[in-house]
């Protein structure tokens, strides 16, 4: 009986305790379900204004929704931008949906559950002097001194989420843009006091990125307490992990991150940077970050490349992290085989031995600059320091030494089935390229570069000395001068390119004793050609593609050969008519020995014209006279072999060369001059200066060739009378 009471009694005051909790709970319910909030958007745009000082707005309706955790929901709104922001709306929001926690709420607080925007965009920016606009100095000072009215801290959210939402970020500093897609983020936390969970699943310029993380409590966070941090995201294809703490995660301050990274490429880590990444293969990458926002941090980091063994390590300091400016590294780069690289430099080359560089690296908002640059790559080395210079027009300064520079790995591999071309090959097209070069380029990059190489090795020669120094400045290129010593001979060229409506390209080059069959030869170009050369060459043609240039070109160029051979083979790859009409007393002989051989080239708007070419050989003597038409390649020669064997004069054809450079056509020549073509040559040849040797003595030549001493002695006036007294 006393156990019936004591149930009965417990019942009741249940009831009672029920009755208490639900008649304010369905009151409050009532209240709202039956309040129109939308009659109090202009106060609610005003209180915000109020609270943090921008302009606020809420097009569509506000409705109320009847259940045990109430949820407010709004359309169109707006939140307005800094006042130096780029546009006028910073946030603007499709649909926000607000879920209140029940029992605060009878009480009149405003504890918020979870809150949902969907649909909309996000505009973040800073300015020049780096301020966000999502900084909102003003707004805990109104919040606070509202809080006896509304208890609405951002602390207290339990889960908020974004869906579908466009986010645009602009530098005020540099102009960039970068932009992104939020198909969902969620921020979750069991209660203020506990860690908050993210999650993101969305793109970023395109790239689909996923991430989890976790940290401390929206409590902490708030009030930049210490916290722990731990990450995992996929952008791309590759795998991105952080974990470590951070004394204020908000402000970046305080952060002790240990970071990992792997993935088939790197190419998806710069997505979002200027940097172009080809493909690099599996990678494997780890780093240490220490450091705060404004202090600067202290970065360890090291970068494995798997199929290439190669490595990359830094360690120093940089003081804002995300820009990634004002930094000052120590930088190595390591691989076994560089050739294995070529894949990834787009460069085919053959085996060039291992790799070892490091520099001293640094960078500020004006300058990147690499010191005390040492590097070595196989048997060959360099020194020196390179020095990036930001503006309008960036400007590179480049002062390398090297005791030697191989070059052999990096050119192509020979082709020794070379064959002559057959009698029926017909040559087709135009020799000099249309194609536009790249001028345009010269004018986007200042540059002072000084290169000094003490051994240049291409292939077997050694190249004992090489020196240039290139100025570009305002799009006008000066190459002064460029010079390599080869055994007894020094070659100098100078270039000069002047930008305009119309580029000006002019070429000076100086060869004298110059050994270039030996030349050939250890390059693995040809070994047909035996015997040392004079070159002359100061020229000048305006225009963007090599045909526009060489069709207005003016200038002249001197070639002289003495003593030396060219095999039949190489001359049948030149022109195999013209071999079979030069010698035809010829009979089972491979090569021919030269003598002497000469040629002077006035050049005018493109018109080529000689009356000095002679070839003299142990069995023949050849002059000619004629013109080269570069504008239209047509070839016009007058050619007069003649044999020094008497008995052979029979046989002896006077021809005409035509056509053209890609097609060129031999004839024997019905009108005979060879008189005249022959007192032409000798008469230049006794000038000496004045006549053949003006290329060269306009570039500062000491002496003349040899052969044209010999020349001048042996034949003289008695070599055009000899040849004018052959039959035609």
């Amino acid at each position: 009986m006393f156990r019936r009471r004591r149930g009965r009694r417990r019942l009741i005051i249940g009831l009672v305790v029920l009755v208490c909790i639900a008649a304010p709970v369905t009151a409050a319910l009532l209240i709202l379900h039956n309040l129109d909030l939308t009659r109090y958007k202009d106060e609610i745009a005003g209180f915000m204004k109020e609270t943090t000082g921008r302009e606020f707005q809420i097009a569509g309706h506000i409705d109320a929704s009847l259940s045990l955790s109430p949820e407010i929901s709004a359309r169109d709104i707006t939140f307005g931008n800094a006042s130096w922001g780029t546009a006028p709306v910073m946030v603007k929001v499709d649909h926000l949906t607000a879920a209140f926690s029940l029992w605060p709420l009878i009480f009149g607080t405003f504890q918020v559950e979870r809150l949902t925007l969907s649909g909309g965009q996000i505009r973040l920016e800073t300015d020049a002097e780096g301020r966000g606009n999502w900084d909102i100095k003003n707004a805990d000072d109104v919040i606070d001194e509202g809080d006896e009215y509304i208890e609405l801290r951002y602390q207290s959210f339990a889960a908020a989420r974004i869906e579908n939402m466009n986010v645009e970020f602009r530098d005020g500093e540099t102009g960039a843009i970068a932009s992104g897609d939020v198909e969902t983020l969620e921020l979750s936390a069991s209660a203020p006091n506990q860690d908050l969970t993210l999650q993101f699943d969305g793109k970023v310029e395109g790239q689909q990125w996923r991430l989890e993380a976790k940290t401390g409590s929206l409590r902490e966070l708030s009030q930049s307490q210490k916290v722990r941090f731990k990450a995992n995201a996929e952008i791309g294809s590759a795998a991105l992990s952080v974990d470590g703490q951070a004394e204020d995660l908000i402000g970046f301050a305080g952060v002790d991150f240990k970071l990992a990274a792997s993935g088939p490429g790197m190419a998806d880590l710069f997505e979002l940077t200027d940097i172009a990444m080809p493909d690099t293969g599996p990678f494997n990458a780890t780093a240490t970050l220490m450091g705060s926002s404004g202090k600067g941090y202290d970065v360890d980091f090291e970068v494995k490349l798997t199929e290439s063994a190669a490595s990359l390590t830094a360690q120093g300091r940089v003081s804002e992290i995300l820009t990634f400016q004002d930094f000052d590294l120590n930088v190595a780069a390591a691989a076994p085989e560089f050739s294995r690289l070529g894949p990834i430099l787009g460069i085919n080359m053959l085996e060039a031995g291992p790799l070892k560089l490091s520099t001293k690296l640094g960078g500020s908002k004006t300058e990147l600059n690499a010191k005390a640059v040492s590097a070595t790559l196989g048997q060959s080395d360099a020194s020196g320091s390179v020095s990036w210079r930001y503006g309008t027009v960036p400007r590179i300064s480049v002062d390398l030494t090297s005791a030697v520079v191989d070059v052999t790995p990096f050119l192509p591999e020979i082709d020794r089935d070379v064959e002559a071309p057959s009698q029926d090959t017909t040559k087709s097209g135009r020799i000099f390229s249309d194609r536009d070069l790249p001028f345009d380029v010269l004018g986007k990059v200042d540059a002072d570069i000084s290169l000094n190489v003490n051994r240049l090795v291409i292939r077997d020669a050694r190249i004992d000395l090489a020196h240039t120094r290139i100025d570009l400045n305002k799009g006008s290129l000066r190459v002064d001068p460029l010079e390599i010593d080869y055994l007894k001979s020094t070659a100098t060229a100078r270039i000069g390119i002047t930008l305009g409506e119309t580029p000006e390209t002019r070429i000076e080059l100086l060869l004298q004793d110059f050994d270039l069959g030996q030349l050939l030869s250890e390059t693995k170009v040809t070994d047909l050609v035996k015997g040392e050369v004079d070159v002359g060459a100061d020229v000048t043609g305006r225009g963007r593609s090599v045909q526009d240039m060489v069709g207005g070109l003016d200038g002249h160029v001197g070639l002289v050969m003495g003593e030396g051979e060219i095999a039949s083979k190489y001359i049948d790859l030149i022109a195999v008519d013209l071999t079979k009409f030069l010698m035809p007393w010829r009979k089972g002989v491979d090569d021919a020995k030269i003598k002497c051989a000469l040629a002077q080239f006035e050049i005018t708007k493109g018109l080529a014209k000689t009356t000095s070419l002679l070839f003299d050989t142990r069995d023949m003597t050849m002059t000619g006279k004629g013109s080269i038409n570069l504008q239209t390649e047509k070839i016009d020669f007058f050619l007069s072999p003649r044999p020094k064997d008497p008995s052979l004069f029979s046989l002896a054809t006077d021809l005409r060369v035509g056509g053209t450079l890609s097609d060129p056509t031999v004839a024997p020549d019905a009108l005979s001059v060879v008189g005249e073509v022959a007192e032409a040559v000798v008469g230049v040849l006794l000038l000496g200066p004045a006549g053949f040797l003006v290329p060269f003595a306009s570039l500062g030549a000491g002496h003349h060739h040899p052969c044209v001493n010999d020349l001048q002695k042996t034949f003289g006036d008695k070599i055009a009378s000899e040849i004018k007294q052959q039959p035609n």
